[in-house]
């Protein structure tokens, strides 16, 4: 079941590479303001948090990880100015194959996060399909910056499966510092999306720019699909049966990459590749057993 939600999260977070390709935007900090702004009112939306299960740990857990998306959102923005943008997205995704291994390495099988050998051969095959793209034009400027989205990206999503752990009382591993009820998790999703948005708000007071319609539009529109996408994701994420939690997120990247591909052809002319799409679907496949 969860991972139905994941096929939404990857529709719309396709939807955000296509935005960000056609406005051509996104390096301005009131893209990004907006960006976040539309995030947080849509996820939060979707689910109210209740004052009275307010959690500030869970709270500070959810800005943590956001600051995670603000320095993502940075590099990938500056990395876009420097290479292509399909082989960045591409290495920025490869962040998903992080989760499953270090999760296992944390916390094991005995709270449901294990690495079986074939789990490691499909993501081996997954990572070399998201790497089977053109590389003209690189610099190693953008190769750091690609590799940092590709970091804070795999964090992020580790701090997601992390979170699940706060929620269950039964859990006494030294590294869950709290527990706290699960209708507190809606604080959790806020704080995520408010601490990028202060963060970009203090970038621009320090350095203000002008203000263009393009952004404006392009920005908000690109925020409420983060907010879908990130609202899909964290659910996924909360009702993960064992089995789907080492596939979750790579089954994700995997999921993008298919989305990214056949959009890329339809509104940008691109080339397909079928290499890259095979080795994915192949290492997604092998990684189930």
């Amino acid at each position: 079941m969860a991972l139905l939600f994941i096929i939404l999260s990857a529709f719309f977070s396709t939807g955000i590479n296509i935005l960000v390709k056609r406005s051509g935007s996104s390096d301005t900090g009131v893209f990004r303001l907006l960006y976040f702004a539309a995030s947080c009112i849509l996820s939060n939306g979707l689910s109210i948090p209740a004052l009275e299960y307010f959690s500030l740990p869970v709270a500070l857990a959810g800005a943590f990880t956001g600051t995670f998306s603000f320095i993502l959102l940075e590099a990938v923005a500056k990395a876009l100015n420097y290479g292509p943008i399909g082989l960045t997205y591409a290495i920025q995704n490869a962040g998903a194959l992080i989760p499953p291994f270090l999760m296992a390495a944390l916390f094991g099988k005995a709270y449901g996060f294990s690495v079986s050998p074939f789990l490691i051969g499909g993501s081996i095959t997954i990572f070399l399909g998201l790497m089977n793209s053109p590389r003209e034009g690189l610099s190693p400027r953008w190769l750091f910056l690609s590799l940092i989205s590709s970091l804070c990206h795999g964090i992020a999503l580790s701090m997601f499966l992390y979170r699940v752990l706060f929620f269950d009382s039964s859990v006494t591993h030294p590294l869950v510092f709290f527990h706290a009820p699960p209708e507190s998790d809606p604080w959790y999703s806020l704080f995520y999306f408010f601490s990028p948005f202060c963060l970009h708000c203090i970038k621009l007071l320090m350095k203000p720019q002008i203000l263009y319609k393009e952004e404006i539009s392009a920005g908000a529109l690109a925020g409420l699909f983060n907010g879908a996408s990130c609202f899909f994701l964290l659910f996924a994420s909360s009702i993960a049966q064992t089995w789907e939690k080492p596939i979750l997120f790579p089954f994700y990247a995997v999921v993008t990459l298919f989305f990214s591909s056949f959009a890329a052809k339809k509104f940008f002319n691109e080339d397909i590749s079928w290499v890259s799409l095979g080795c994915c679907g192949g290492g997604i496949f092998l990684s189930v057993f």
